[in-house]
């Protein structure tokens, strides 16, 4: 068997890897006994986390084949990617020396180029005795496989959302443009600052596209939940080049 870890921004990152996996042909694990048992030691023991009663219980997602059990686990921002691995590889203990792979998803958002954020992301491994190829969307294989994908490309400004926006376009072409326009039309009401004040992000603009495609597609629910159960990787999608990029580096990563 082949242990993976993947360690990603947010649950919606989560979602979006999780189902390539599926797609890929790993099936996601939801009972515990049927969670291969060498992913025990990460698995929360106790509740609330760190006694906080909002914060999410910190557990990973799991997908799992006949030769891989992939772990997909929300670090809850950008900062805490790197700890994430660190903690997860302190509670395997010895176990820690059987995982194969382990990658790190995370934007390349606005206000760092690509090639910065992966530079920082980089010398945070090393730190902790991960090395990683010189560049983003590559593998480095030395026995243990790791890499490091910056979404949307590895090499634009953006984030997980572009990616999104760029599948929808290509499954549900009338909805998204649906979904701009009453994004555009909404952006000329009188709002106050406040009302405005996540909109006027630099990802603002194309959270509220993608946010309103999911509503439609999966109402009162989170964006992850529409990622899991619609089109949004399929069809005209699983041809763009981003996501042929983002597959061929899971892949690789995983030696599916």
């Amino acid at each position: 068997m082949r242990y993976a870890y993947l360690v990603v921004e947010g649950p919606q990152d989560v979602a979006f890897i999780g189902r390539l996996l599926r797609i890929d042909g790993l099936r996601k694990i939801q009972q515990i006994q049927q969670l291969d048992p060498f992913w025990r030691p990460v698995i929360p023991r106790t509740f609330p986390p760190d006694g906080d009663l909002l914060k999410r219980v910190p557990v990973p997602a799991f997908f799992q084949s006949n030769t891989h059990s992939v772990a997909v686990h929300s670090a809850g921002g950008v900062s805490r990617l790197v700890d994430t691995v660190e903690e997860t590889r302190a509670a395997l203990g010895a176990q820690r020396d059987d995982v194969t792979s382990i990658g790190v998803f995370l934007d390349a958002d606005w206000n760092v180029a690509a090639r910065a954020r992966f530079s920082q992301i980089k010398a945070q491994l090393l730190r902790i005795g991960l090395p990683t190829a010189e560049e983003p969307g590559v593998v480095h294989d030395g026995g243990l496989r790791t890499g490091v994908f910056i979404f949307p490309d590895n090499r634009s400004s953006g984030t997980l959302e572009n990616l999104l926006e760029a599948c929808a376009a290509a499954v549900y072409p009338e909805l998204r443009d649906t979904a701009r326009q009453f994004t555009a039309a909404a952006a000329m009401l009188s709002l106050t600052e406040e009302d405005r004040r996540e909109y006027s992000m630099p990802s603002g603009e194309i959270k509220v596209v993608v946010s309103s495609i999911a509503t439609f597609l999966n109402p009162t629910k989170a964006i992850q939940n529409s990622i899991e159960d619609n089109r949004w990787l399929s069809g005209d999608a699983l041809k763009l080049e981003s996501i042929g990029k983002l597959r061929g580096f899971l892949e690789g990563l995983l030696a599916l």
